[in-house]
């Protein structure tokens, strides 16, 4: 890993996010980009550092922020930072271009920011950020002394494009030493047979060579459900996701109950996309090749 990206801006979480981005900075030796986007004035015709610094007290404001972020680095003791400051309307836009310009290998964010709605457990910019970022993005809601995971749990349907995004989360996973726990949900309306869901499964580990790992087939009502109740059981520290349009993010994210579940469940989130696969999970094994579905190519 050769860079991080942390998008601060300055809340509790947030402080969260840097805690546990600066330790895997400090274990791996990645260079740690601190980010914090500043809010477009809402009577500004344009968004250009020009049009800001003629506002009343904005070079107090920038002045502030600039502060803050070296305040960060030198209270974490991080060695290798840069840190930027942008003025735009769209938060989380400006992260990915950040991400893609400095092409960094992870993002890293606090779950909530400054301004929290009553039963979400991701604000809207990490929850945009998760569902479009083309690297893994890691979601802190909890303070990590040092980033050490000791279970971490896998949900997916095991094939598809995790085959292609798998690698780069395998780059993460592989930081720690950890212990992965395969989980495919079934439920009522996405049944799937024990033995076709551990075969995906055992293809999967094999694949990537997945040594300290555990497979695991939970049934419950809705997939999210499953995958709280799962990490709940087990006390995990941390979901390894990639939402591949059978189920959605915001409804795993936007309900009080759920947030409750997640808070006494589960420190962090690692997420990248996938698109949705081309068959349904019952569909993949009434096909004679269904292996040509797992995209690996």
């Amino acid at each position: 890993m050769k860079k991080i990206l942390l998008a601060t801006d300055f809340s509790e979480y947030a402080d969260y996010a840097v805690s546990s981005a600066a330790s895997i900075s400090e274990q791996t030796g990645a260079q740690l980009i601190l980010l914090h986007v500043i809010n477009r004035p809402l009577n500004a015709d344009d968004d250009s550092y020009e049009n800001y610094h003629d506002m009343p007290g904005s070079d107090t404001v920038i002045s502030n922020i600039q502060n803050k972020l070296n305040a960060i680095v030198s209270s974490h003791n991080i060695k290798n930072a840069n840190t930027i400051y942008e003025l735009r309307y769209d938060v989380s836009t400006t992260i990915l271009k950040h991400a893609d310009n400095h092409q960094v290998d992870l993002i890293v964010m606090g779950a909530y920011g400054i301004t929290r709605l009553e039963g979400s457990f991701i604000g809207s910019n990490a929850e945009r950020v998760m569902s479009q970022a083309k690297i893994p993005v890691l979601i802190v809601q909890e303070k990590f002394n040092e980033f050490n995971i000791e279970n971490m749990v896998l949900a997916s349907e095991f094939y598809g494009e995790i085959y292609k995004v798998f690698p780069k989360m395998k780059k993460i996973i592989d930081l720690f030493d950890t212990k992965l726990h395969l989980l495919k949900v079934t439920t009522p309306s996405q049944f799937q047979r024990t033995h076709d869901s551990l075969k995906l499964m055992k293809e999967f580990s094999s694949e990537f060579d997945l040594k300290n790992c555990s497979m695991n087939i939970y049934n419950d009502l809705t997939i999210e459900d499953g995958i709280i109740n799962f990490t709940r059981s087990i006390h995990a520290d941390l979901i390894a996701i990639t939402p591949d349009g059978l189920w959605r993010l915001a409804h795993m994210f936007k309900r009080s109950t759920t947030d409750k579940l997640m808070k006494n469940s589960v420190k962090a989130i690692l997420s990248m996309k996938t698109r949705q696969p081309v068959l349904t999970p019952t569909e993949i094994f009434y096909e004679k090749e269904y292996k040509h579905y797992t995209e690996k190519n």
